[in-house]
């Protein structure tokens, strides 16, 4: 789902009746939360890695 949202550019709804078409049913509340969780996973990896980059690097 986070594929498909960031690194396709997917509207949340396509990705919803892509899901839906394939027998995995999903509503919309419940990608828009799975996808904000995804969020702030890789937004707290930038963070760690980017004060990794620096420490090495200095």
């Amino acid at each position: 789902m986070a594929q498909l949202r960031y690194i396709y550019s997917m509207p949340v709804e396509r990705i919803v009746r892509y899901f839906n078409d394939n027998g995995f049913h999903v509503n919309k509340a419940t990608a828009n939360g799975l996808l904000s969780k995804t969020a702030d996973m890789f937004e707290n990896l930038y963070t760690a890695l980017d004060g990794l980059y620096w420490k090495i690097i200095t």
